[in-house]
């Protein structure tokens, strides 16, 4: 701070601070800088959000598939968009409860009152805001309730004649979609 005398009136000649002026000047900009960023960055974060729900539900199907390979058996994804659950959007992993895959836990059984019921339901929606995951469906459109993997590994159903590959569309709320293939032999693929 410099000092300077004035007919005998000491006065300040550096001012250290800014002034209001300068402050309002400053928010200003950073409300513009805010304001042009923020789209970009909530396009980012539902980008993210829809990236991690499809890598989660492939991810899930690719564990049924090595609980089968590893354990033998059966064992689903089962989407509750089947006509008998009803509740669209969730899925669970399940192990069979009879030898040939034809009887499946209920769906109101979670993995504290039954031991064949893997993961409890995931609510897409509720889990990644704005995505939906459809129930899987076979190439002709045909509803297949869950993706089951026999002991060898390979998706089959014992309750509907599907024809491969099934598909389970995932969409987020801004129109992008990417597929899941599973083939019959097992294989997981993301489009």
């Amino acid at each position: 701070m410099g000092w300077r005398w004035r007919k005998g009136v000491e006065t300040i000649t550096n001012r250290n601070g800014v002034s209001v002026v300068e402050v309002m000047t400053g928010l200003a900009i950073a409300a513009i800088l805010v304001a042009a960023g923020a789209p970009a960055f909530l396009e980012s974060v539902q980008t993210h959000r829809f990236n991690a729900a499809v890598r989660q539900v492939a991810g899930d199907i690719q564990m049924v598939r090595s609980l089968v390979v590893s354990r033998g058996n059966f064992y689903a994804f089962h989407s509750r968009g089947d006509p008998l659950v009803s509740l669209p959007n969730q899925y669970r992993l399940e192990l069979s409860t009879s030898p040939n895959g034809t009887t499946w836990p209920a769906p109101g059984d979670t993995t504290t009152n039954n031991p064949r019921v893997i993961s409890n339901w995931q609510d897409i929606p509720n889990l990644y805001p704005g995505v939906t995951v459809s129930a899987p469906v076979d190439q002709n459109g045909q509803g297949v309730g869950g993706v089951i993997f026999n002991s060898r590994g390979m998706s089959t159903n014992p309750f509907v004649n599907a024809v491969h590959p099934l598909q389970i569309t995932i969409t987020a709320s801004g129109g992008r979609v990417r597929t899941i293939l599973i083939s019959r032999a097992g294989g997981v693929t993301i489009q």
